[in-house]
């Protein structure tokens, strides 16, 4: 995966203000390739909207913390909930929905690894 795609494994402080309507740039592979800010509760959840080929998607990140370990260091969960609806119907949406199966298991362990290490406050 391409250094510009990796999650931070830092906090960046131009993220950290984010509120409904901030637009946030994906990784660009369209000119839709932006997520608008929908919801933000600190130390909570933050939701995503975008419009990509025709469908409408949501992405939600939450934060579940769990009890501290024994050493007093804390522990997070970190959720991802993504919902579209897609417009196709048939065969393509299996193949969609498939193709979207696909490129989640491939994409959401790094994707959750930045979020989780910075929700515990530690980095690699």
């Amino acid at each position: 995966m391409p250094a510009s795609w990796r999650a931070s494994r830092t906090i960046n402080s131009k993220w950290q203000d984010l509120k409904p309507g901030d637009r946030v740039d994906d990784y660009g592979f369209s000119e839709e390739g932006y997520f608008d800010v929908v919801d933000v509760k600190p130390g909570e959840h933050l939701i995503y909207r975008s419009n990509r080929y025709g469908a409408s998607f949501t992405w939600m990140l939450m934060l579940h913390g769990l009890p501290s370990a024994a050493d007093g260091t804390p522990s997070t969960v970190v959720h991802l909930r993504f919902r579209g609806r897609i417009a196709a119907t048939g065969l393509w949406q299996r193949f969609l929905v498939a193709g979207g199966h696909f490129m989640d298991s491939i994409f959401s362990w790094p994707v959750l690894a930045g979020p989780a290490e910075r929700a515990e406050g530690h980095t690699q």
